[in-house]
């Protein structure tokens, strides 16, 4: 008797359980013994607690975005505090450091061997339109300037930028005499400077004709010359399509060029012509030595 009394209460449980969710009994299959009618029952009671789990599920986001923002800003600080940079440089420098290693894959092989302190001049060979970003990021600790063409000096966003890491104007196709004793000043001031012996970006397997200013600028200020060689980057016509464009950059410094040959009270310009051709010769050597310095 309580047995047909047990069976009619699980029937109607199970009728009213089939009514309210049919879904479940579709994916059981439509079996009428007490088995059956319990697993229902523990599934919609399974169905009842995903749902109080899912109305915490956009809270739940909200705090882990918060929790991920407040770790990167917290990183941010820490990073902004501990740089040998003004707050402004830093954040930019950290910002483009960012941009390097995410969009363009940036990897540096070997060992910064800028030095710290004192006139240093960075030369390296020219690939593309964001070489000179990839040589700042590569550099945590010196605040990298670059010779540049005078129209990049007045552009909106890059002439701020490159007024703040220093960068020095010159005029293309001329002797530019207020841009060389610009960077002579620069040098002479004890700070770094990045220059492209080849002037320009040459297409691939183009020979270009050396400019000498690197040479001339380190014979007559004895600043440290280090190469640094870039690779993986994808040559565009463009300047605007290098900074979208993805790429796996890689760049290698070398150890410092002894020019103590050339050096003389006034470099004649056979001196500076070989100082020119042996700074290409080392920046090319780190290309073709996988080892690095």
């Amino acid at each position: 008797m309580q047995i047909n009394r047990y069976q009619r209460t699980m029937g109607a449980v199970k009728a009213k359980l089939v009514e309210a969710f049919p879904g479940v009994v579709a994916r059981k299959g439509a079996t009428h013994d007490v088995s059956h009618t319990l697993w229902m029952i523990e599934e919609v009671r399974r169905m009842g607690d995903q749902a109080k789990i899912d109305r915490w599920v956009g809270w739940i986001l909200v705090a882990v975005a918060l929790a991920a923002g407040a770790t990167a800003a917290g990183s941010l600080v820490i990073r902004l505090q501990s740089s040998v940079f003004t707050p402004g440089v830093a954040f930019w420098w950290n910002l483009n450091a960012f941009y390097c290693k995410w969009w363009f894959r940036l990897r540096r092989d070997g060992i910064c061997t800028v030095p710290a302190d004192g006139p240093v001049i960075v030369v390296a060979n020219h690939t593309c339109a964001v070489d000179p970003l990839l040589l700042i990021a590569s550099t945590p600790h010196r605040k990298l300037g670059f010779l540049i063409a005078e129209e990049y000096a007045h552009l909106p966003i890059a002439g701020r930028l490159t007024n703040m890491v220093e960068c020095i104007s010159i005029k293309r196709g001329e002797h530019d005499i207020a841009g060389t004793k610009a960077a002579l000043r620069h040098l002479k001031a004890g700070k770094p400077l990045g220059i492209f012996p080849e002037g320009r970006i040459p297409a691939p397997g183009e020979v270009v004709e050396l400019k000498e200013g690197a040479a001339m600028l380190a014979l007559q200020t004895n600043a440290v010359v280090v190469p640094a060689y870039i690779a993986g980057t994808r040559y565009t016509d463009g300047v605007l399509a290098s900074f979208f464009r993805r790429h796996h950059a890689r760049v290698r410094f070398g150890k410092p060029i002894d020019l103590s040959k050339y050096r003389g009270t006034r470099p004649g310009k056979a001196a500076v012509g070989q100082a020119t051709q042996l700074l290409m010769q080392e920046i090319r050597a780190l290309g073709e030595n996988r080892e690095a310095p």
